[in-house]
């Protein structure tokens, strides 16, 4: 349900920002969780940001986080 939404939906431009914003708040929490673990890869860090996204109503944008992580 949620990705047929995401999908149907045109993006706004003027979100964009807004959007920006809040998954830097949710890349940078999840950041600080998972310093000092041994085994958390890339993978894992990307699986708990989509959720968390999927958690908060905030939808994942990959560019965005690709900028952020980068």
């Amino acid at each position: 349900r949620y990705f047929v939404q995401e999908l149907v939906t045109l993006p706004d431009p003027g979100n964009r920002a807004w959007r920006k914003k809040q998954l830097e708040k949710i890349v940078r929490r999840i950041r600080e969780n998972a310093v000092g673990l041994a085994d958390y890869s890339a993978g894992d860090f990307l699986e708990d940001v989509k959720r968390a996204c999927a958690r908060e109503a905030i939808p994942f944008d990959n560019d965005i986080f690709n900028k952020l992580v980068s």
